[in-house]
C-alpha cells in the first residue's frame, strides 16, 4: 500500500483517504484481558459510560 500505518484498516483510511474511522474496539488494551474481554463489570460500565456519546453520534451520522 506503500505506508506503514500503526494499526489496522482505520489507520490506513484515516491517512489514505483523509476519513475519519472508527474501529471496534473501545477504551484501552489495559482495562481488558485476553480476547478484548473486561477486566470486570465495573470496568465495561466505564468503558461503556465513557464511549456512548461517540458512538451514539456514529450512528446517528451512520443512519440507522
Amino acid at each position: 500500500m506503500g505506508i506503514q500505518a500503526g494499526g489496522d484498516a482505520g489507520d490506513w483510511i484515516t491517512y489514505a483517504l483523509g476519513i475519519p474511522a472508527a474501529e471496534a474496539e473501545l477504551g484501552s488494551d489495559t482495562e481488558y484481558r485476553d480476547f478484548f474481554v473486561p477486566k470486570s463489570v465495573k470496568g465495561a460500565r466505564k468503558i461503556i459510560e465513557e464511549n456512548m456519546e461517540w458512538v451514539q453520534y456514529t450512528y446517528e451520522k451512520l443512519g440507522n
